[in-house]
């Protein structure tokens, strides 16, 4: 999994996790390589995931639901919807590609592919494509060298191998809709209309927004967006403010010595009591301070 996932190994072993961009905190995306760990318990976070095995196999449990990806296979899947690693096979590495959810609906892929994404699928290559193991090699090796231009041309690369296997053929695992209820529903515009919601919500976060303030950005009905968000990410409009909110802070403990008030303030939460009554009821009963103790015990 992506630093995100939590796994004390992957978080850290800095030197296994490039940031792709100098705003790491706002954007998140990052590339790093460790051997997989199972996890004690679920977690989310709110970026898309592009994982690839490397001579080993993983089984996921997404949605009561268990998936697996096999060594040389790539998947994707979005983040938010807790997931956990329950068994390995074999001894290799997962690299991973962490990438922000409005950056990744922005990367024109086919609508079916994007929807399955926001309904919780986890899509991946029907068989293990053979090129696929020198070039996420190769990608993890370059952004290492810190080189911006260089950095800038594999995030290129990482997006037109995502649109590749959106075009070329993609399977799913999914305990909710099969590919082929992805390919008869038509959610075009309705579709557009979250992807502004989320870019709204991705760049203002920080600041007090409402359901209004979203819906007068998407030029739509308030009712209609919260129906809309319902509908297509399987959650309300504020929900998944306060779920991206608390995944900006979740990165803020890991990789700041900022207070914990600092923290809230600078993602939305407005004062320090707001921000623990979320963090606990969204992290089993956990305190900001004992999650930086467990993933940043050197703050």
């Amino acid at each position: 999994m992506t630093s995100h996932s939590f796994s004390h190994t992957s978080v850290t072993v800095l030197d296994h996790i490039v940031d792709l961009e100098r705003e790491a905190l706002l954007h998140n995306f990052l590339i790093e390589r460790h051997p997989p760990e199972i996890m004690r318990q679920p977690h989310w976070h709110s970026q898309v995931e592009i994982n690839f095995l490397k001579d080993c196999q993983v089984t996921y449990r997404r949605a009561g639901e268990h998936m697996s990806l096999k060594a040389g296979q790539m998947g994707i899947f979005w983040a938010m919807i807790p997931h956990q690693v329950v068994d390995i096979q074999g001894v290799g590495n997962i690299l991973a590609i962490s990438v922000p959810l409005h950056d990744f609906l922005q990367w024109l892929l086919p609508n079916d592919f994007k929807y399955a994404i926001l309904q919780g699928a986890l899509l991946f290559v029907p068989e293990p494509v053979p090129t696929d193991v020198p070039i996420f090699e190769r990608w993890f090796h370059e952004c290492q060298r810190g080189d911006l231009a260089l950095i800038s041309l594999v995030c290129e690369e990482i997006r037109s191998r995502v649109k590749r296997m959106a075009l070329t053929g993609w399977s799913s695992h999914s305990p909710q809709v099969s590919r082929k209820r992805y390919k008869k529903h038509k959610p075009a515009l309705e579709t557009q209309h979250v992807e502004k919601g989320l870019r709204f919500i991705a760049h203002n976060y920080a600041d007090r927004i409402t359901v209004q303030d979203i819906a007068n950005y998407v030029g739509i009905h308030p009712n209609y967006l919260m129906n809309l968000f319902r509908k297509v990410i399987g959650m309300s409009v504020m929900q998944y403010v306060t779920r991206h909110r608390l995944s900006q802070a979740q990165v803020q403990l890991m990789d700041t010595n900022l207070t914990i008030l600092t923290i809230a303030m600078n993602t939305g939460f407005g004062s320090q009591s707001r921000f623990y009554e979320a963090f606990r009821e969204h992290f089993g009963g956990m305190s900001p301070g004992a999650f930086r103790k467990q993933f940043h015990p050197s703050a």
